[in-house]
């Protein structure tokens, strides 16, 4: 998936270039927030089932951004003449961990927090395998761990948004310890 996103990116500024046509793009971080489907779902199910388990550190930066937020920023850019021919990254601008944020999580749901930390390669090993036998069809449906789960998972990452916050009027307003509880009560509802 996050090569598609490079690809559909690369595909936009190709778009902009043969047809003229205005194009701004927005990098979110892991978006969450009510009726997600597949991320957060996916987290609680794990934590719930007591089979989460940290990639590599607990202490790895996860950009994200509430949804709230990312709808803030789709807004801004649109009304924005000198966004045109830009890229932002758009996230809550914070250096949140995946450990605080599925502590937080894990205490919202009632869980105990997840301490197991397991060595990046093991599941990275564990994509191969599954993508080689997908490959060769003799493996059909969800595998335990795609790459791009594991990329959010196994990777420190920090986004800057800098850039959004001074050409866009950018400006966070949902932090993980208040969207966390959100969206699962919006959810809920």
């Amino acid at each position: 998936a996050i090569d598609a996103k490079i690809e559909i990116e690369q595909m936009a500024w190709e778009y902009e270039r043969r047809h003229g046509v205005d194009v701004t793009v927005l990098r979110p971080g892991f978006i969450y927030g009510p009726r997600d489907r597949r991320n957060l779902p996916q987290m609680i199910r794990a934590l719930r089932n007591g089979r989460f388990a940290f990639i590599g550190s607990r202490d790895n930066v996860i950009p994200m951004v509430y949804i709230r937020d990312m709808i803030q920023a789709i807004c801004l850019a649109a009304r924005t003449p000198a966004a045109r021919g830009r890229a932002y990254h758009i996230t809550d601008g914070s250096r949140t961990t995946i450990g605080e944020f599925i502590d937080c999580l894990a205490e919202v749901l009632g869980c105990p927090p997840p301490r197991k930390v397991i060595p990046f390669v093991v599941p990275y090993l564990g994509c191969v395998l599954f993508e080689t036998l997908a490959a060769l069809h003799l493996y059909r449906g969800p595998t335990p761990i795609n790459r791009t789960a594991l990329n959010f998972l196994g990777y420190s990452r920090f986004l800057d948004i800098t850039r959004a916050r001074r050409e866009l009027g950018y400006e966070p307003r949902i932090f993980y310890r208040e969207g966390i509880p959100l969206a699962l009560k919006e959810s809920a509802n």
